[in-house]
């Protein structure tokens, strides 16, 4: 039997981080695989970022997801980040080369993979030529808006409640797609109307109090729905079902990002159907 020292330590730093389904995901993959690793959830506050991630690595962890609200604010304390996560502008999974030192932190960005895997595969529905509607831009946002534009959209249009924060998304891919655009109107919701896909970005509907992000008189039948918030049904999935919508939570986009970070990580295939099974193992004891 390995010692305590022998195991590998894999995580995820957010603020809250009670919710996450995370731990639950990989380490059933890690037991499929023989690997002898854990994986733990850590709150870390805004403030404590900085010398959480000292922490961290002087603990010996070989890496960790990102999540809420530290995907941007992390980049600046890594070595490297790849041309994905560079571009997207935020990062969502962080291998430690070295475990134990400060050298080689790598940044990456999984979160755009494996939103485009679970659209295509969950919703059924290809963006190319599609026009897209997005609420919120933070750094899921960034991921979700730059893998919609090089997939080949027509249109995305973004809205957030803090306006720099839209207008700096926005500009940021203007290049690759050119008809983006951002609206801060103070009733931005009748200009979804004119969309395809309404992907909710933003952190609404993650807890059970949370009102609609959207009017629900502008979910018409036409309209195909993603929402990102994965560790519930949320009310939007939920109202867009019973209006006869093509809709789908952000599970399957957690459990494609998982795969990636898992094999950035290890450098093995991804047990998928072992890390899907525990996931929704896992969220079926947290209802």
């Amino acid at each position: 039997m390995n010692s305590a020292q022998d195991i590998k330590i894999y995580g995820v730093i957010g603020y809250p981080i009670g919710h996450t389904l995370s731990p639950a995901m990989h380490d059933a993959a890690f037991k499929a695989l023989g690997i002898d690793a854990v994986y733990e959830p850590f709150e870390v506050k805004p403030e404590d970022l900085q010398k959480s991630i000292k922490a961290l690595v002087a603990r010996g962890i070989c890496g960790f997801n990102v999540t809420v609200p530290h995907k941007i604010s992390c980049m600046k304390f890594l070595n490297k980040i790849d041309d994905y996560a560079n571009f997207i502008g935020a990062v969502n999974t962080v291998n430690v080369g070295t475990p134990g030192t400060e050298l080689f932190l790598s940044g990456y960005n999984t979160d755009g993979p494996g939103f485009l895997r679970s659209l295509k595969e969950d919703l059924g529905f290809d963006p190319k030529g599609k026009r897209v509607f997005i609420i919120g831009a933070g750094g899921a946002a960034r991921a979700v808006f730059f893998t919609l534009a090089k997939a080949g959209a027509k249109s995305i249009t973004v809205v957030d409640k803090i306006q720099d924060s839209a207008v700096d998304l926005a500009n940021r891919y203007s290049v690759l797609c050119p008809t983006a655009w951002v609206r801060y109107e103070k009733d931005w919701t009748p200009f979804v109307v004119d969309a395809d896909l309404l992907v909710n970005a933003s952190p609404v509907g993650m807890k059970k109090t949370d009102p609609l992000p959207i009017n629900e008189k502008l979910l018409y039948k036409d309209l195909a729905v993603f929402d990102i918030v994965y560790n519930t049904q949320t009310s939007l999935v939920k109202v867009a079902k019973e209006n006869g919508l093509k809709a789908c939570g952000g599970l399957g986009m957690l459990l494609y990002q998982g795969v990636l970070a898992f094999e950035i990580w290890t450098g093995k295939s991804a047990p998928v159907e072992v890390m899907r099974d525990a996931l929704l193992e896992s969220l079926e004891e947290q209802r």
